[in-house]
This record gives structure tokens, sequence and C-alpha cells, in this order.
């Protein structure tokens, strides 16, 4: 719920929107002239994008199955190679070596 000092702004607003709602706009006064009335309705242009859409659609489908063992393929490539890439980097026999000294007293 708004705030107190907000709802009489809300109120006006939601008023005037209201009111243009309501409003026809100024081509509704007009009626159209009888060369208008009387002409034949406009032609659609057949746009053939959309028709050849849909009719090639089965052949790509088959074409993204046969892609698909090569993807597969690529992708673990990709895993093997990001396996290779994240060995540790300190080597586990260096990394014990800088525990122990780190876990030593000072001083020695």
């Amino acid at each position: 719920m708004p705030s107190r000092p907000l709802r009489p702004v809300l109120a006006t607003v939601l008023a005037l929107a209201a009111g243009a709602g309501g409003c026809a706009p100024p081509e509704a006064a007009y009626s159209p002239s009888e060369a208008v009335r009387d002409a034949p309705p406009p032609e659609l242009v057949p746009n053939a994008r959309f028709g050849e859409a849909f009719e090639s659609g089965g052949g790509e489908a088959e074409d993204l199955e046969a892609g698909a063992e090569e993807l597969a393929a690529r992708a673990a490539a990709l895993q093997a190679r990001a396996g290779a890439l994240s060995a540790p980097v300190i080597e586990p026999d260096e990394r014990a070596r800088l525990e122990a000294a780190a876990a030593a007293e000072p001083g020695r």
C-alpha cells in the first residue's frame, strides 16, 4: 500500500489514465470516403521464406543428429584439456615440505 502522501498523487494519475483510456482517437470521428469503402482489400504478398522454413525443417533435424557425435567428441576433448590444465599449482612433495615448515616452531 502506498504511503499516505502518495495516495492523492496516485489517485490523480489513475483518474487521468482512466479518462485518457476512454477517449476515442481522432480517426474515429471521420467516416471513410466512398472510394476507400469500395476499394478492394489490399493484396497480401506471399512470403516464401516462411513456407521454405517449414518445408525444410525435417532435414535440419537429421543434420543436427549427425553432428551430435562430432560435438560429443569435441566436448570430450575439451574436458580432457581442461583436466590437464587443472593440475595442482604446487606439487604434492613441495606442498608437504611447505606445510611442515609452516608448522615447525619458529627459530628452527
